[in-house]
């Protein structure tokens, strides 16, 4: 069983620390915490960058270094659960540390949150962007900085289900939560406005097709043998294009997120918003409980003894 960590790893946690300003005991349990979260997660962890993204991570949150253990378990706990993918989880979690500017959110939130998007496949920088930009514009309505605001929120708010004062209220006490409604509901609108215009035969069909590289007619046979998969295969096939030209959704193009990668990902995390608040949960009691990367390291220490 390999713990992954050589001297040179160990030496640029070490530097990592040094850099940070930590205090000689302080240095040594953020090298030790290194050390752990590397053996713990296969190895992804080694060296002067997995250092990096985790103290990026605690700084952009005001989260003392001292934490870094809690952070740890965490991760240990989400890479668990989604097969390993601490490293992307800790990628995402970080680019997403810049909604702290926008909104009330905490560690728990940005690491459950990352942990799904990075189980979806959505661990990219483009993809944790368009969320960042997305929170930004929901964020931009609300506050009036657009044009048409009543309205574009009006129509934001009956995506999730709400009324505009509802969805004000819930932004304000938990806008990650609300966010997660606002996409949980796009899925359907968007399947609506799809359905819609093949049942009204409107022009804007073939703007759908065309993302598929179909025909009309083509599309609209796709479409009426199997309606779910046909949405699905033009969910993915949006990553595949440039944003120039497209507009993959109605409501989300009437909010400003007109980027087609920023709809994909909307549209990928739509529906696993029930998944998201239990990675929350889940992420929220291993930090605090404190355990589970000392528990899943020293099971894999004894297996080399």
């Amino acid at each position: 069983v390999q713990t992954g960590n050589s001297f040179k790893d160990i030496s640029e946690y070490a530097t990592i620390g040094g850099a940070l300003g930590l205090a000689e005991k302080d240095l040594s349990r953020f090298t030790e915490t290194m050390i752990d979260l590397n053996t713990a997660t296969g190895g992804v962890f080694a060296g002067e960058e997995g250092a990096k993204g985790i103290a990026v991570f605690l700084k952009q949150l005001n989260l003392g270094i001292d934490q870094a253990e809690n952070f740890g378990s965490a991760i240990a706990v989400i890479g668990d659960k989604y097969a390993d993918i601490g490293d992307e989880t800790v990628n995402v979690a970080t680019r997403l540390t810049g909604l702290s500017a926008i909104i009330d959110t905490n560690q728990y939130q940005l690491i459950g949150l990352a942990g799904v998007m990075a189980d979806l496949g959505l661990a990219t920088d483009s993809n944790a962007n368009g969320v960042n930009r997305a929170f930004l514009q929901i964020d931009k309505v609300l506050g009036g900085g657009v044009k048409n605001a009543k309205e574009k929120l009006e129509e934001m708010a009956e995506v999730a289900g709400m009324t505009s004062e509802e969805f004000k209220k819930a932004w304000g006490k938990d806008a990650v939560d609300t966010f997660l409604r606002f996409t949980d509901g796009l899925k359907s609108n968007v399947f609506n406005e799809i359905n819609d215009a093949i049942s009204k035969s409107s022009s804007k069909v073939k703007d759908y097709a065309d993302v598929l590289g179909l025909s009309t007619e083509q599309f609209k046979k796709l479409w009426s043998n199997d309606s779910r998969k046909a949405f699905d295969d033009y969910v993915n096939a949006l990553g595949e294009l440039d944003d120039e030209g497209v507009v993959a959704s109605k409501v989300l193009g009437d909010l400003g997120i007109a980027s087609v990668n920023t709809a994909q990902t909307l549209l990928r995390l739509a529906g696993n918003g029930n998944e998201v608040r239990d990675a929350i949960k889940l992420t929220e009691k291993a930090w605090k409980d404190n355990t589970a990367l000392m528990e899943k390291s020293n099971k894999i220490y004894d297996t080399t003894e």
